[in-house]
């Protein structure tokens, strides 16, 4: 990183020092809070083993709670790391208060004090101001550290501490001294590292330079805080448009960090980068994080993005059948290469006005997911490795970015796989490879065989399973003219599996073909149906459907 770091200060501090004597701010660009249970209670256990330990040996040494990465402002600390602590702290510390009232101390560390008299001022003001998600979080962690109670996970966690305490005081019998003991450990001989800086770039920077060397962080934590420096005066318009994002992707079940890689490879298409591809805070890091700068560009295109996500993954979209059938398949791919020319696709052509997303090219959509399918599964049919498709991928990204002929980039790969004068042969090699072991592509395959049936007019289920039209209990195969030899042979090969939804398949599971009939029957999937019309399930009936599968799957991927 170029960036200069000014005045930093890293001193030891104690609980009494770090939350007595310093005002908080949570800025709006942060996470929410959300540590929980589990978290609460480690950090008491955590707490209580040292204070056990400390009585028995007497070193002395104090217990190190971790880093804060801080910047100071108008004799306020804003946080940009260690929200999840500092709020936590407070709220043991509130808990140990309502326990040990008379315990002034505590007070004074929780809440604001007169600087003339050094009195706590009346009615308390807490020492932590909480701007994300607008005012009604922080009234929520107001009301915990008041001790007015609402339905919070504030609330929650400092309810955990305060039946922790007393559980611990009750056990122990603690009388005066033990708990005097007990309050002092806490507030003087645990500390924090508070890293401070000046300014907002110098903790940023600092933040980054820790999490690089391993300790956990959100990539779109560090890209929201950097679209928050670059929106100016417009701090409260991106907050909105961020919670936003934030809340959209979620319902959609869709990870922030995905939207900001779709993004990485519309722009690197559009730049026309074909090159192995970088982490993506060193991709948005290049030529002075540029690619962040015009933050309600980048907005807009998240936005665009996670919608076009919804578009081709969602029942409910405006997608066609044929669409969102064909993007089943490709979503059983071993990676996920296969998104990024068709998030480019639809980054290119679909608009937004107002709160309104627009697309209207829906054939040349499907050509592309069609195309891209032949593509992927041929790649990992020949070669089952999920890098023989990138160099390509990155190539067609970019003709789709820059609206040339992607289409090329695939047929000039899978021609110098066939080379044109050993169709026969390939036929022949794609045959017995189909005939064989799938390893992680046959779940895909056998999806991609279902939907080339060209009678299939539904939606095939998000929730279908691989199904074995042969019972699975291996004292099941005497019947219909099968013996071990055969079943061993074709139990786990294409023409003995079918996709069912998941809820036939357990009401199926170990039954004949005459009592599976039933099921496949009800199934939205119409090779599923067409196994219905069959009278028995014979090793003929096993070879003539193995046969037609293996045809579909030759003609779509050579002729």
């Amino acid at each position: 990183m170029s960036e200069v770091i000014t005045a930093i200060n890293a001193k030891p501090e104690t609980i009494r020092t770090f939350l007595g004597n310093y005002d908080y701010v949570i800025p709006d660009y942060q996470r929410p809070y959300s540590w929980g249970k589990d978290e609460c209670i480690r950090l008491w256990e955590d707490i209580t083993t040292y204070f056990e330990e400390g009585k028995i040996i007497a070193s002395g040494s104090p217990y190190f709670l971790g880093n804060v990465v801080i910047y100071n402002q108008v004799k306020q600390r804003f946080v940009v790391d260690g929200q999840q602590r500092l709020i936590t702290l407070n709220l043991l510390i509130r808990a140990l208060f309502s326990k040990c009232s008379s315990y002034t101390v505590l007070e004074r560390i929780l809440y604001r004090n007169n600087p003339l008299t050094g009195d706590v001022i009346t009615p308390y003001e807490i020492k932590v101001e909480h701007n994300v998600l607008g005012e009604n979080e922080n009234k929520k962690l107001k009301d915990a550290i008041l001790n007015k109670g609402n339905e919070s996970n504030y609330n929650d966690n400092y309810i955990i501490f305060l039946e922790k305490i007393e559980e611990y005081f009750k056990i122990n019998e603690f009388g005066a001294k033990q708990i005097e003991d007990f309050v002092l450990t806490l507030i003087d001989h645990i500390v924090l590292l508070p890293i401070e800086c000046t300014d907002f770039e110098s903790a940023l920077t600092i933040f980054e330079t820790i999490n690089n060397r391993g300790m956990d962080l959100c990539d779109a934590d560090i890209f929201k805080s950097k679209l928050y420096k670059y929106s100016g005066d417009q701090k409260d318009d991106f907050v909105l448009r961020w919670n936003d994002l934030v809340q959209n992707v979620n319902k959609i079940g869709l990870d922030l960090k995905n939207v900001f890689s779709d993004y990485m490879h519309v722009l690197r298409g559009q730049e026309k980068i074909v090159d192995s591809i970088v982490g993506l805070r060193k991709f948005y890091d290049q030529d002075g994080s540029l690619r962040l700068k015009n933050w309600i560009s980048v907005m807009d295109s998240l936005d665009i993005l996670r919608w076009s996500w919804y578009y081709i993954t969602n029942e409910s979209s405006q997608a066609s059948i044929e669409t969102l059938n064909w993007c089943r398949v490709l979503s059983m791919y071993p990676n996920s290469y296969w998104e990024y020319p068709i998030m480019t696709f639809l980054h290119q052509n679909v608009t937004k006005v107002g709160e309104k997303f627009h697309f209207n090219k829906e054939h040349e959509l499907l050509e592309l997911i069609k195309e891209t399918t032949k593509y992927c599964y041929w790649k990992w049919l020949k070669y089952r490795g999920v890098n023989a498709i990138k160099d390509t991928i990155f190539k067609a990204v970019r003709e789709v970015a820059n609206d040339r002929d992607y289409k090329q980039v695939y047929t000039d790969d899978i021609q110098n796989d066939i080379k044109s004068n050993q169709i026969d042969g390939m036929k022949n090699s794609l045959k017995n490879i189909l005939s064989n072991d799938l390893g992680r592509g046959l779940k895909g395959v056998c999806l991609l065989s279902a939907l080339l049936n060209d009678k299939q007019e539904r939606i095939i289920p998000e929730d279908f399973q691989l199904e074995h039209i042969l019972p699975q209990k291996w004292d099941y195969y005497k019947y219909s003219g099968w013996n071990s030899s055969l079943y061993n042979q074709y139990f786990d090969t294409l023409g003995n599996l079918v996709p069912l939804e998941k809820k036939l398949n357990i009401k199926g599971s170990h039954r004949f073909f005459a009592e599976k009939k039933f099921y496949y029957n009800q199934s939205t999937i119409r090779d599923v149906r067409d196994l219905g019309n069959l009278k028995d399930w014979t090793p003929n009936e096993y070879k003539e459907r193995h046969k037609e599968i293996i045809d579909r799957l030759i003609k779509f991927f050579i002729e």
